[in-house]
């Protein structure tokens, strides 16, 4: 149902080496979309248009990728911040180094990236920022990443205002426990995967091509009235009492 469902359009993931990154891009590739990926080590050959290995934590990676693109003569219609770093520490153990780190790849270069394709989107467009369900509930020990996913959330709202105008609109998918290979250690641990489970209403984890569908959904046009919002995909554990 997803095919041509994005034809003619130029997509640039940010974070697309791997885990729902990886499967967005997939998924947009099949979907019809020239897919340009933004990964810091070198990402699978999917069919990817063209992979740019760029650490998206150096103060000039947004140029980086402008400038590829004016090379390539592609012109974005989406971006999609995916990119992200997690440390889970305690506050006592929280050095400024994790903070600095953590905010620039998870708060910093969604902003810088947004800035600098923005005025390429000459078409308007959408703009997607995976953010998580630690934005919207409290979790002990990972203080840096909830309130860089929190950042996240707000700048979502503020520039869904400030690009209106432009036809650019701006959401953030909110992904709960999916299973990927970040988890995988995890989910494995038989007493861990129960009590996980039981937090969710749906009685079962997301798999990636859950938010596959909420970021093709929130690119193409079905979503053409959709801006500054969280689409939450979560089997319900952020609802739940």
């Amino acid at each position: 149902m997803t095919d041509h469902l994005l034809a003619g359009r130029t997509v640039v993931i940010a974070g697309a080496g791997r885990g729902i990154g990886l499967a967005i891009g997939a998924g947009f590739i099949a979907a019809g979309a020239t897919v340009v990926a933004v990964n810091r080590s070198p990402v699978p050959d999917i069919g990817f248009a063209h992979a740019l290995q760029v650490d998206l934590g150096e103060p000039d990676a947004a140029r980086v990728v402008v400038d590829a693109l004016g090379e390539r003569g592609l012109v974005p219609d989406v971006l999609i911040n995916n990119a992200a770093l997690s440390d889970k520490r305690p506050l006592d153990d929280v050095t400024e180094e994790q903070w600095a780190r953590i905010m620039h790849v998870n708060l910093r270069s969604p902003h810088l990236l947004s800035r600098a394709l923005v005025p390429l989107m000459e078409r308007g467009g959408s703009i997607i920022n995976i953010s998580s369900i630690r934005a919207l509930r409290g979790f002990a020990g990972d203080s840096v990443y909830q309130a860089s996913k929190g950042g996240l959330e707000t700048l979502t709202k503020a520039l869904a205002v400030e690009l209106a105008p432009r036809g650019i609109r701006v959401n953030a998918i909110a992904p709960g426990a999916i299973r990927t290979d970040f988890n995988s250690a995890a989910l494995a641990d038989e007493s861990y995967r129960a009590i996980a489970l039981a937090a969710i209403p749906l009685g079962r984890f997301g798999e990636v091509g859950d938010v596959v569908g909420a970021a093709l959904y929130l690119a193409g046009d079905l979503a053409g009235f959709v801006t500054g919002s969280t689409l939450v995909v979560d089997g319900g554990q952020s609802i739940r009492g």
